[in-house]
């Protein structure tokens, strides 16, 4: 009972063999940065109606919750409590539990849901055997770079700040070219640079946080 089981997952194996796969699904629920959660994170599917629960090492605050809550969907009509069925819990037993879950899941007994608990640290999985779709590309979106943003807002400045002008100017007196041109420059000169530093500056930090 003490020993460690190592599952491999591979798709080689499947050619091979024969057997079915087994898919292993983290939940998200509560994580709330993936990136340090999952660095690759590539699929994701909902696993909603499990056959068993495997479950071990639980708190009573982590138990009757989850029974509870699995009740009320009605799902996982099968449970399995190790330390009933096996004896005093060890630390190898979350291991056993998950070969468990996965030998049902290869040999045709549907999806499996696995919760285990240690040192306080609450944690689930579903296994599933089924293989999960690719994910459909989102279309190309053009958003407005703060560049253009700012040669935008320069510009209907500019036209605002002239109307005013005009409306509340003396009647028959024009405006200077030059003052024009001046405020023009000014106005949109401005807001276009800005707009062009916040562009490279969000933009450089964007590639330093990817990591390019």
């Amino acid at each position: 009972m003490e020993n460690v089981t190592a599952l491999l997952f591979t798709n080689d194996y499947v050619k091979t063999a024969g057997e079915k796969p087994v898919y292993f699904y983290q939940p998200m629920t509560g994580v709330t940065d993936v990136e340090s959660k999952m660095p690759v994170y590539l699929r994701t599917e909902t696993v909603s109606k499990p056959k068993q629960l495997w479950y071990t090492g639980l708190s009573r605050t982590e138990k009757y919750p989850l029974l509870e809550v699995l009740d009320e969907d009605k799902v996982v009509p099968d449970r399995l409590e190790l330390e009933a069925s096996l004896g005093e819990r060890s630390a190898g037993y979350q291991w056993l539990m998950l070969a468990l879950a996965a030998d049902a899941v290869m040999y045709g007994q549907g999806d499996q849901l696995v919760a285990a608990s240690a040192q306080n640290h609450f944690a689930m999985a579903a296994l599933s055997s089924r293989l999960t779709c690719q994910p459909d590309y989102p279309e190309e979106k053009r958003y407005t770079l703060p560049w253009q943003a700012g040669g935008i807002s320069g510009l209907m400045l500019f036209f605002g700040l002239m109307l005013i002008i005009a409306s509340a100017g003396d009647d028959g007196k024009t405006l200077s070219g030059w003052f024009i041109t001046i405020m023009a420059v000014l106005l949109i000169g401005l807001f276009l640079g800005m707009g062009t530093l916040f562009t490279f500056y969000y933009g450089d930090k964007a590639y330093e946080h990817m990591g390019m």
